[in-house]
């Protein structure tokens, strides 16, 4: 394999890593989980760090398979699941983003 693509291979490995990672903290967040009042403000903008770090790792990745002497190399598919990835892990970020400063308002109430 050429470099490049083994470089597009260790940054999507990386991604799904990472992925894991953001899975735990969802599940350390789902009701049942381990949590408690104080840390949910923290926890909400913990989720939507690691999320828009995500996005932009998938971002990075779009551009990476987008380049030439990769687009042949790779199936089309992989850039296109790139970009959904990328909308989804943005929107996650947004909407935790949401929930922390909803909490904040709460919290003055």
């Amino acid at each position: 394999m050429q470099a490049p693509v083994v470089n597009v291979l260790v940054q999507l490995t990386l991604s799904q890593a990472r992925e894991c990672v953001l899975q735990q903290l969802l599940l350390d967040r789902s009701p049942g989980g381990a949590t408690d009042q104080q840390n949910d403000l923290l926890r909400y903008v913990e989720l939507a760090q690691e999320c828009s770090t995500l996005a932009a790792s998938h971002s990075e990745l779009i551009t990476v398979m987008s380049t030439t002497p990769l687009q042949t190399r790779l199936p089309l598919v992989w850039e296109e699941l790139m970009r959904c990835k990328r909308g989804y892990y943005s929107s996650l970020a947004h909407y935790n983003i949401a929930l922390a400063l909803l909490d904040v308002v709460r919290r003055r109430r």
